[in-house]
């Protein structure tokens, strides 16, 4: 399990944990590597959360419990990406060729970004190194109110 320890050098208030690509929506600032760097570190098979937060000057505690979730997400100051690694156990690759030898569907369910995803899945053999992945990307709102596939 990995360990991850945060020290920041500043005073900040409460910072905020959230994915990456959701986070870049509510920034006030984006860096302008923000992409390269989340691109970078999810092809290469590492787990990213961004960090970010937020000053409610003369907000009471009470009433920033009581906030509207877009409220408080919205005008976040960035504070930079928290990058780990979380290997696979060394029995895995094995694991899973004896499954495709007796074949049996190998299947991968993952809350994490694509690219990670992806990164490992090559890397334990359910998709080839050399294969292509192909990532469906969906549109709201069409005339039904339907997700639609692009």
């Amino acid at each position: 399990m990995p360990t991850i320890n945060l020290y920041l050098p500043i005073k900040i208030p409460t910072p905020l944990f959230c994915f990456p690509i959701i986070l870049a929506g509510t920034l006030t600032l984006v860096p302008s590597d923000y992409d390269e760097m989340l691109d970078y570190y999810t092809h290469h098979g590492y787990r990213v959360i961004a960090l970010a937060t937020k000053c409610l000057k003369s907000t009471s505690h009470k009433r920033a419990l009581r906030m509207k979730r877009q409220e408080a997400e919205s005008d976040l100051v960035f504070l930079g990406f928290i990058v780990f690694e979380n290997k696979l156990k060394p029995s895995t690759p094995d694991v899973l060729a004896q499954l495709r030898d007796a074949r049996i569907r190998r299947i991968m369910c993952t809350g994490d970004n694509i690219l990670t995803a992806i990164s490992v899945a090559r890397e334990c053999e359910l998709v080839s190194q050399e294969g292509y992945v192909f990532v469906p990307h969906f549109k709201d709102g069409n005339a039904y109110g339907r997700m639609l596939l692009i």
